[in-house]
């Protein structure tokens, strides 16, 4: 992690509060680490990122500190019938001092061609999407191509100033012929995160 700071150009509204003042730089490693495991109908993951915080004042006064963060993530893939599938998700995040959040997300797709789905956290923000497989319009060589978009709304007092925001997704996955080759023999796979 490589960070500078610059407080000479602030202003300084309540001179009876403690403020950095100068200007610094520091440079310092940061781990973290991970375990995932999918097959064609499920994953499910763990990981962690700064698994050596920082520690509050030793370089930054009282601003900046870097925390552990946590990260679960689950999710199952239900066959419904009609080349209909339900993608329920779950993931956790946490990093300490109360800092928990969780987003649950149902995805229904269709024909393996289009999907939606919404998506609920636990603090009062959802997010609805779509999307299609490109493909599928357009045959592309080589390579496979999704386009989605989503709406993120928030049910919370912040909704006064803000009426949500617009995400537009590109997804490619190029495929290469050893990459296929290798497929076949099961000395590889395609990324697991998407079913």
């Amino acid at each position: 992690l490589q960070a500078s700071h610059d407080y000479n150009g602030l202003t300084i509204m309540e001179e009876e509060k403690p403020y950095l003042t100068s200007s610094y730089s520091y440079l310092r490693p940061d781990f973290g680490a991970g375990l995932y495991f999918a097959n064609n109908k499920f994953y499910t993951g763990i990981s962690a990122q700064h698994l050596n915080p920082e520690k509050e004042g030793v370089l930054t006064g009282s601003v900046d500190v870097i925390r552990r963060h946590f990260y679960y993530v689950l999710g199952y893939k239900k066959e419904m019938g009609g080349n209909f599938v339900l993608i329920p998700s779950l993931l956790l995040k946490y990093a300490g001092k109360s800092l928990f959040q969780g987003d649950f997300t149902v995805h229904l797709k269709y024909n393996d061609f289009i999907w939606t789905g919404l998506t609920f956290r636990t603090n009062y923000v959802g997010s609805f999407q779509f999307g299609f497989n490109f493909n599928d319009l357009i045959q592309l060589p080589r390579q496979n191509v999704k386009i989605g978009y989503a709406y993120d709304f928030d049910n919370s007092r912040l909704n006064l100033i803000s009426k949500g925001s617009h995400e537009i997704m590109l997804i490619m996955d190029f495929i290469v012929h050893q990459k296929i080759k290798k497929i076949r023999k099961n000395k590889a796979i395609i990324s697991p995160v998407f079913f």
